[in-house]
């Protein structure tokens, strides 16, 4: 070399370009452009071929030239502003200045990048060659698009080097000036917007630090109308600043997360798609051709949500087959051999609202825009230009949703409980491909200046073997918390696991993998322990950012796998309370972004100025914004599953010093609160919100100056609940804090009192400590109204009724509180250690939300509440009995626990045409406790209105937890006891009559006797360990008209069903299949074992693989004794010759 040169991998952060104000001549925009030598450097490889070459670096600069066997030279993206409605028409380079260097080693081939990753690709000889330059021109390629919908950007690809090849000279371009002339005729833009305030300045802070001539944004710029309440779309839905799309069964689900956005300060809301389908039948009109399906609808609802104010969308469980993904097609014309790699899933087409994904008119969605050989275009045109910022969740379920809600409160709220400085430290792992070019080390050295990286390499060792393992990366990861988790991995989801490769061994040969999920492993990579649900961080939620190939395609979900398995991105945000709240990664192979995460910690570091880059959904559009020729893949592939509002922290949070004083808060008048913050930076943005359960009375925003203080004073109108007022800021943890409204009362009982006389209560009732408050009477509730027992505290329904004061509406219901997660039910000194409830001679709880919460509903040292109810009865309740995270301790031994103090006997359980709540669910919910008991007792739904039940309703619902159903004898006192004074427990009209889930390595178990089980699809339905007992007990199917099952299995390795009928309704269609029992994945040695199966599609049914291994054939399911009567099939055990060994049952029946 004749020039001394920046080494590889500078730590320095130095500005790659000097850019020239732009000069603004008629139909033209005029720029000149710089980039410094200082920023050069040169780092050598050795290539399969046996040749050195020289790979090109330019500081800042990430994207290359990436046609295989090209040249690999850096190529930059710059961006110029130019009128609204305008097409480019030519761009052109005059006036260039270069600086020459010569080189001892050819420069580097674009590699060929394929499922394996980046492969070397012999260079191209007519380039290599020859003594032309290359490339001809600087300008590589260029697009336009609209950012925020009217903001006409041109995004045009640089390469700022002249290359030689055979004369072995590079001449890095210094200086260039670049002239885009314009015409009439760019369609797509929004031009007339309404919006808020404060989401106008989100779009102005990102306009300007993204385009490369600012001097023209107050020219070119179009202004929104700006208002104080959105309004709707065209079809009549209402807008939202940041809107939730999800399906109508998980808008319950998502109310605590909708009820956070609006605390601070954002007006949220959820739409749903099937209101969206209702109302946008013709689907995606935006472009040239319609696009008639889900997503089409969605988008067009979210291009007139735009116009009219949207600026975040969250898609929530929209993933339940292909037809409710939008799939982007990277290439015109796809093979089968590359149809996966280059038709990745997409939120993309929900971001860009200004591109036309169908301008040729096939089922082809998003290609490039070409020119043919004549001059015709082809493909279609999209924008590289965000409108919105999207996130998405993969779910399946209800649980799913809860999980990450869970999550992402605690990470917004109280990150490590009260110990964030987890949030600044980095784990990062990658794979000796990677290590190479020393991606991680690269990418931590743009992290924030307090964040601390520990980066784990793959090593391999003489003997052969490597690390890490799966497993040691689980346990390293557990080792510690972390904030942030970047994988340099390779990656993969195929039909049976999805995970990535963390090393590779020799001995013995074979792969050491991450998967999703314990126990799915790829055939290569069989091991314990090396699971996304492994991990151990509770508490401390994260973030990951992956640049590992296909690892969380929307189309590969729990949901749609076969055997319900989840992709990482899935496992990781809604598997359980592990992982965290943002998985941002690649759906299909990675072609392009190896630098991206790079890309977006850079991005990051500019959250310390300005917070607007803290947002997850403006980092993941932001660096999506290149335009090289590859990009393409980039922008459709890498999506954010997560909420795009999140703010990612970049140091330890600290506490705000918040002073409220409140006056005149008299209900449906005024209210008067004072709002001091101190101990800020100057500049820092800080929002007030005043809430009141789903109602925004006012929203203040306001700029930190040199006082390092700011105040709120406010007049409002008030209502009769209380105000929550809510102070965010960037980097700080929240402050909350009610303030109560004069008529909003509370009725303390102090001494034990005996209620006769019928009352309407329009306070909340509160049972203190000692005491007793017994009903004899009817006691209406306000809606807003709750009875709360204190620990030690007795509520006693001796014949009385609670129910709700307003016709049509539901009260809060009694909430019974303990001492949470272990504590000891029995007594001390004659008393309850724990909140007390007791029903009895018929007593009655009807129309509340939440009937009985053994719990004060919000923190998890209130659990632990008792219940005993006896001849008592639940109606059209949101839900009946609630019991969470409680273990009955033994107060001399921890290590002893004892059942739950919750007992059931001779109780009905019922909803009816006179329900009037929110979607119903369950009457039971039971989560991580032990020992509930049931004897007796009737669930039913009967004539609920249309609409408000689930379509995965149960009677109950449990989550690692155990529990017991049997029958219950009326007369005590006859030992034993008559056959005739037996009440069995029923089941009627669910969807499910049991839903038992189990998750992770726990294992429970429930016992059900003595039962009946009607007019369920499912009598009783099990999903994972909740190993079930199930006795003396009779399943009627089909008596719904739906294809049904009694008892339905999955993964559940252990279980005992004995001694049961299963009979096909005699009223049951001829049109569905009837089954008894559905083993699916059991993987245990079990028994089916004298049961009676009458008149059914199919007794019994086994799918994939019920034996414990291909080592011992023997042992798994068996059917012993079973008695089959008029069935149309006794046993039907699918399992294809070829694949004898992994589905199958035990080889030997019978005794």
């Amino acid at each position: 070399m004749k020039k001394t040169l920046i080494t590889f991998l500078s730590l320095s952060h130095l500005s790659f370009a000097i850019i020239f104000p732009s000069i603004i001549a008629q139909a033209q925009v005029i720029h000149t452009a710089t980039y410094n030598v200082n920023n050069l450097s040169f780092h050598s490889i050795s290539a399969p071929d046996g040749n050195t070459y020289s790979k090109v670096l330019l500081s800042e600069i990430s994207d290359n030239i990436a046609e295989p066997g090209k040249p690999k030279l850096p190529v930059h993206t710059l961006k110029l502003m130019i009128p609204f409605g305008k097409e480019v028409s030519d761009i052109t380079c005059t006036n260039i200045v270069t600086e020459s260097f010569s080189l001892n080693n050819r420069v580097c081939p674009a590699e060929v990048c394929d499922s394996i990753g980046q492969v070397f690709a012999v260079p191209d000889s007519a380039i290599y060659n020859s003594n032309n330059v290359f490339p001809l021109t600087p300008i590589m390629n260029w697009k336009q698009g609209y950012f925020d919908g009217n903001n006409n950007i041109v995004s045009i690809g640089i390469c700022p080097f002249e290359y030689y090849p055979t004369l072995g000279k590079l001449n890095q371009i210094t200086s260039v000036m670049l002239t885009i002339t314009y015409v009439d005729g760019f369609r797509g833009g929004i031009q007339n917007q309404t919006r808020l305030q404060k989401t106008q300045k989100l779009y102005d802070s990102i306009l300007y630090n993204i385009v490369d001539n600012p001097e023209v944004i107050p020219i070119y710029h179009i202004p929104s109308t700006l208002v104080e309440e959105l309004g709707s779309t065209d079809a009549g839905l209402p807008v939202y600043e940041y809107v939730v799309i999800t399906h109508r069964d998980y808008v319950e689900a998502l109310h605590d997360f909708v009820g956070w956005k609006r605390q601070k300060g954002y007006k949220a809301g959820i739409i749903t798609i099937e209101e969206i389908c209702e109302n946008y039948p013709d689907g995606d009109v935006i472009g040239t051709n319609p696009i008639c399906d889900k997503p089409g609808s969605v988008r067009q609802y979210l291009r007139e949500a735009k116009q009219q104010g949207t600026s975040y969308a969250f898609i929530v469980g929209m993933n339940n087959s292909d037809e409710e993904i939008r799939f982007g097609f990277v290439e015109n014309d796809i093979d089968s051999n590359t149809y996966w790699f280059n038709r990745p899933s997409t939120d993309w087409y929900f971001s860009d609202l200004t591109g036309d994904w169908n301008l040729d008119n096939d089922d082809n969605y998003g290609e490039p825009y070409k020119l043919d050989t004549v001059g015709n275009p082809i493909g279609d045109n999209t924008s590289a230009q965000p409108s919105l910022f999207v996130g998405r969740l993969l779910c399946s379920s209800t649980e799913d949703i809860s999980n990450w809600v869970s999550k992402l409160i605690t990470y917004e709220k109280n990150p490590g409980n009260g110990d964030a400085s987890y949030l600044v430290r980095c784990l990062m792992n990658e794979t000796q491909s990677f290590s190479t070019e020393n991606i991680a080390e690269y990418t931590a050295s743009y992290l924030p200046q307090d964040f601390q990286t520990e980066i784990v390499r793959e090593i391999l060792y003489e003997n052969g073997y490597s690390y890490p393992t799966g497993s040691e990366l689980v346990d390293k990861y557990n080792s510690d918390n972390w904030g942030f988790w970047c994988w340099f991995n390779h990656g993969g989801t195929g039909d049976n696991e999805s995970g990535i490769l963390v090393s590779q061994s020799s001995n013995p040969e074979r792969d050491w993998k991450l998967q999703a999920e314990d126990g799915h492993d790829h055939a290569n990579a069989p091991e314990e322990g090396n699971g996304i649900d492994n991990l151990n961080n509770i508490g401390f939620p994260s973030i990951v950012y992956s640049i590992s190939c296909s690892v969380m395609p929307f189309e590969k979900n729990k949901k749609t796998s076969p055997i319900q398995r989840r992709n990482c991105g899935e496992s990781y945000t809604v598997g359980g309370l592990f992982g965290g709240v943002a998985f941002l990664g690649f759906c299909v192979d990675n072609g392009t972004g190896s630098y991206s995460c790079r890309d977006f910690v850079r991005e990051l570091n500019k959250a310390a100025l300005d917070n607007t880059y803290s947002h997850l959904g403006v980092l993941e559009s932001v660096v999506k914004q290149c335009n090289n020729s590859t990009q393409l893949h980039f922008r459709y592939n890498h999506n954010l599953i997560g909420d795009p509002e999140c703010q990612m922290w970049t140091k330890i949070p600290d506490n705000m010093e918040v002073l409220i004083e409140a006056s005149d808060m008299v209900s449906y008048v005024k209210g008067n609160v004072r709002v001091d913050v101190d101990g800020l930076n100057i500049g820092e943005q800080v929002t007030v919100t005043l809430y009141s359960e789903d109602d925004i009375f006012q929203v203040g925003q306001f700029v930190v100056g040199k006082d390092h203080h700011i105040m709120f004073d406010s007049v409002f109108p008030t209502s009769l609940k209380p105000i929550l007022v809510t102070v965010t800021c960037y980097n700080h943890l929240p402050y909350e804090k009610y303030i109560p409204v004069t008529e909003e009362c509370k009725m303390e009982i102090a001494s034990d009192e005996v209620w006769i006389n019928d009352i309407s209560v329009g306070c909340d009732i509160v049972v203190k400590s000692n005491a007793t408050l017994t009903i004899k009477c009817n006691v209406g509730m306000n809606t807003n109204c709750k009875i709360e027992v204190a620990p030690q505290g007795k509520l006693i329904i001796d014949g009385g009724k609670l129910h709700s004061a307003v016709p049509g509406y539901q009260w809060q219901g009694v909430r019974v509180c303990g001492t949470g997660v272990a504590g000891w039910q029995g007594m001390f000194n004659g008393e309850y250690t724990q909140g007390y409830i007791q029903l009895k001679n018929n007593a009655q709880i009807n129309d509340a939300k939440v009937a009985i919460d053994l719990w004060d509903g919000i923190h998890l040292n209130t659990t632990g509440g008792i219940v005993y109810a006896k001849d008592a009865s639940f109606r059209n309740n949101g839900m009946a009995v609630r019991a969470k995270y409680f273990q009955n301790t033994n107060p001399m031994n921890a290590s002893h626990t004892y059942d739950y103090a919750a007992c059931f006997y001779n109780c009905d359980f019922g909803v009816d045409k006179g329900y009037s709540g929110e979607v119903f669910r369950h009457h039971i919910e039971l989560v991580s406790v032990k020992g509930v008991k049931f004897k007796g007792c009737r669930f039913y739904i009967q004539d609920c209105p249309m609409g408000l039940s689930a379509n995965d309703n149960s009677a109950i619902y449990s989550y690692n937890a155990s529990f017991m159903v049997d029958r219950y004898c009326t007369d005590g006192m006859v030992l034993p006891c008559p056959e005739e004074n037996y009440v069995r427990s029923t089941f009627n009209g669910f969807n499910m009559g049991i839903n038992a889930v189990q998750s992770g390595k726990k294992i429970s178990s429930f016992t059900v006797k003595n039962s009946i089980f009607s007019d369920n699809t499912y009598g009783i339905r099990v999903l994972g360990s909740a190993n079930p007992t199930v006795l003396f007990s009779d399943f009627i199917i089909g008596d719904n008209g739906r294809c049904g099952a009694g008892v339905y299995l999955t993964a559940t390795p252990i279980f005992h069903i004995e001694e049961n009928s299963f009979t096909k309704a005699s009223n049951a269609s001829i049109d569905v299949d009837y089954f008894g029992i559905v083993a699916i994945e059991t993987q245990g040695i079990n028994d089916i074992y004298r049961n009676v199966f009458t008149n059914l599609t199919c007794a019994n049914f086994a799918k994939g693989r019920n034996f414990i291994n291909n080592n011992y054939p023997n042992q798994g399911l068996t059917y012993s004794c079973n008695n089959n009567f008029g069935n149309s099939i006794d046993f039907l055990v699918p399992s294809p010759p070829i694949f004898y060994y992994i589905n199958g049952i035990a080889q030997c029946q019978g005794r």
